[in-house]
């Protein structure tokens, strides 16, 4: 099965706060399946900065894909707890139930326009500032 995960500070993990330089990161396996597998653990080999803890504080799960707003609290204290948005196919049975994984398509490619597009534009509309994306195959 193929997913897509995406982490962005004010908006695909959205921060509401500045956000700190955290390099972003593609391609690592294992993606997370469910939102509960979004842990500090994950988000620290991911993110390449210790995470302390998380609190999930919101959470809007469709049937296909879920977006979830979580605070982020760092190991080093060095900021205040970043806000984020992390959105993914978390619904695993749905996932395997499309045809032609026209969804997962859909996700990848919005993945990859954070990851490669966001970064050459010179807009004056505000894009929320990525910090991981990937898709597993």
């Amino acid at each position: 099965m193929t997913t897509s995960t995406q982490v962005t500070s004010a908006s695909a993990l959205s921060s509401v706060d500045e956000v700190p330089p955290i390099p972003l990161i593609a391609d690592v396996k294992p993606l997370p399946r469910l939102p509960e597998e979004v842990t500090s653990e994950w988000l620290t080999q991911q993110l390449g900065r210790e995470v302390a803890s998380t609190e999930i504080t919101s959470r809007r799960m469709e049937d296909t894909m879920a977006k979830f707003f979580m605070t982020i609290h760092w190991a080093d204290q060095k900021e205040e707890p970043t806000k984020v948005m992390i959105k993914g196919c978390f619904n695993p049975e749905r996932m395997e139930s499309m045809p032609g994984g026209w969804l997962v398509k859909v996700a990848t490619q919005e993945a990859m326009w954070y990851k490669h597009m966001v970064p050459k534009l010179k807009s004056p509309v505000e894009v929320p500032k990525c910090l991981y994306t990937a898709a597993d195959k």
